[in-house]
């Protein structure tokens, strides 16, 4: 009896007992360590696995964040990208123009222009040519005096600053994109505007947009033109000096 195991089972109708073989009772043992093991087993998986998820989550997490990082960096990119062929556009629109003056100019001092010649390059032969045609002429004094007062120059008006510039610009009315052929020079209301140079008045009178509009012709094909007038100080016709005041902002 000594390697069997009695159990007893009491209840109301009496007591029962049942004899078990040691070995059962080792089996029975050693089960209850294996499934210990297996439940202590799973539980430091089960750890393991939510530290894995919570890192995974974590990577995830900053993947989503660098991921809106570079969205907004391609945006930035975009933008910026958008801005140099405007950039661009706009440089290749005022080339032309300037390409147009120079042509004008070139006219005016009497040398060609040459078509496989950079811009600078053209630019620079102006220069160079003008300068020798200047040395050749031995242009006085009392000439150069006389090209100034004759030709608009100089500060014409005591203005703040420039409020729009030539060239294409966005309008502040219609907010589309057009040509603004003049300079917008903002000033006190009745701030006299002198002649830049001895010319005779061409126009003084209103005109359409400009409203009171005032145009002076000079000498050489210069002429000067002033729209947004508060008043004139000169008439159509009247001859006037550099210096002199004809109209006030």
């Amino acid at each position: 009896m000594k390697e069997r195991l009695t159990i007893t089972i009491s209840d109301i109708h009496g007591s029962k007992q049942y004899t078990v073989h040691e070995v059962i009772k080792k089996i029975l043992f050693w089960f209850t360590i294996v499934i210990f093991l297996l439940i202590f087993a799973t539980y430091f998986y089960i750890n393991i696995m939510n530290k894995e998820i919570e890192e995974l989550n974590y990577n995830l997490v900053s993947i989503e964040e660098k991921s809106l990082q570079l969205k907004q960096v391609n945006h930035q990119l975009i933008a910026k990208n958008n801005k140099l062929k405007e950039n661009i556009s706009n440089s290749g629109e005022k080339l032309s123009l300037m390409n147009d003056k120079l042509k004008e100019i070139e006219v005016m001092i009497g040398i060609g222009s040459d078509d496989n010649s950079t811009f600078y390059e053209r630019v620079d032969e102006a220069k160079v040519f003008q300068t020798k045609k200047l040395e050749k002429e031995k242009i006085s004094t009392l000439q150069i005096a006389f090209l100034k007062r004759t030709i608009p120059n100089g500060r014409f008006l005591n203005y703040r600053r420039v409020s729009s510039k030539f060239g294409y610009r966005i309008h502040p009315v219609t907010k589309k994109r057009d040509f603004h052929s003049g300079l917008d020079l903002p000033a006190k209301l009745g701030t006299p505007i002198y002649a830049p140079a001895d010319g005779v008045v061409e126009y003084a009178k209103p005109k359409g947009a400009y409203g009171n509009f005032l145009l002076i012709a000079h000498n050489f094909g210069f002429k000067t033109a002033y729209g947004h007038l508060s008043k004139y100080a000169v008439k159509y016709g009247q001859y006037v000096s550099k210096g002199d005041i004809v109209e006030y902002v």
